[in-house]
């Protein structure tokens, strides 16, 4: 059936009230808000995996520790250390532990040797966050991260970055004989609840 063009009726679709736009544009709002919590959601609280690569290459001389780490319960696993750099008069290694699965340790030793050295553990939970850190023999303060650590905000107060995960406090910490730990000594005597995550 054919219809003259001109008894066609054109048909207008209504423009949408105050109501109808205040609800579409509540839509998009809350739309986005929800994105924007969901982000932050997952950022602040679920766990982002953590890693060490240093501990998966090879072996070699300078990895060798020169103390004796036989009588530390097993947390320190010499034959599995990695050198990480030497700061001053200290050379710095990362090593799993064998106490627990996903636990590290930074271990601390003087470059002369003379049986001085120190040793943190503890599990690495969360890429963000330090795996463990300690008071070195030269009283400063070094920090094990994972590979994914931001070190901005460390380095911004005085923190020296000296290796992928290996970064040292500003300054020096008076030297405390209680935290000399040598072999044979417990670990968790020498640094305390706080410093021994992972150890018990």
């Amino acid at each position: 059936m054919n219809h003259d063009p001109q008894e066609m009726t054109a048909h207008k679709v209504a423009p949408l009230t105050g109501t109808w736009k205040l609800v579409i544009a509540f839509a998009a709002v809350l739309g986005v808000g929800t994105c924007v919590a969901l982000g932050f959601f997952s950022a602040m609280f679920i766990v982002q995996p953590g890693t060490l690569d240093v501990l998966n290459r090879a072996g070699s001389e300078q990895d060798v520790l020169t103390g004796e780490y036989s009588k530390t319960a097993g947390h320190v696993e010499p034959e599995n250390a990695r050198f990480l750099a030497m700061y001053g008069n200290t050379n710095y290694y990362a090593s799993p532990s064998s106490d627990a699965k996903r636990t590290f340790c930074l271990v601390a030793e003087p470059v002369n040797g003379g049986g001085s050295w120190r040793a943190s553990c503890a599990p690495l939970v969360d890429g963000r966050d330090e795996v463990t850190r300690l008071s070195d023999p030269s009283g400063r303060e070094a920090l094990l991260v994972p590979d994914q650590f931001d070190k901005h905000d460390l380095e911004a107060g005085g923190w020296v970055s000296i290796h992928k995960n290996l970064l040292i406090g500003p300054g020096g910490l008076p030297f405390h004989p209680a935290l000399d730990l040598k072999p044979g000594d417990n670990l968790r005597q020498q640094f305390g609840d706080s410093r021994a995550r992972g150890l018990a």
